[in-house]
């Protein structure tokens, strides 16, 4: 009973980012190829292969594309490296028939950016989150901002 009740309330979470752009957050878990087709300028439609992180929201599958992450590269290695990271994402779409979502960090960072950068000025003290650390500088979360360090 339980159990099934917090899965309705995260159904409802996911259901309100989509539609009202509700920021929300997950550990990311792994990393997954995901089949895509796309239709060439010329009409005819192929398929590509895409790496995507995988996030856990409340045990509901959320994937992001490479692209929506707000890396500088979008290859296996920079994504390999925000796993264990509590990132946050907005849903873009979801299908509760297979359990899954599709997410964007890119337009949650934005959201964050747009409404907390202009709270504060230069001097204030802020806190920062590390979501990446790399053998020769670590990447931060600030304020909708992904800063290296």
């Amino acid at each position: 009973m339980i159990e099934e009740l917090e899965k309705q309330i995260a159904w409802q979470n996911i259901n309100t980012s989509e539609g009202k752009d509700k920021i929300l957050s997950g550990k990311a878990v792994a990393i997954e190829d995901e089949k895509i087709k796309l239709t060439h300028e010329d009409g005819k439609v192929y398929e590509d292969k895409i790496s995507c992180l995988v996030v856990n929201f409340k045990n509901i599958k959320v994937i992001i594309p490479g692209k929506e992450l707000g890396l500088e590269k979008n290859d296996k290695k920079s994504i390999r490296n925000l796993i264990g990271s509590e990132l946050k994402f907005i849903i873009l779409e979801s299908d509760k028939l297979t359990n899954t979502a599709v997410g964007s960090r890119n337009k949650a960072m934005d959201r964050i950016k747009n409404s907390e950068l202009k709270k504060y000025e230069v001097g204030d003290i802020v806190y920062a989150k590390i979501i990446s650390v790399l053998s020769k500088f670590i990447i931060v979360e600030c304020l909708g901002v992904d800063i290296k360090l």
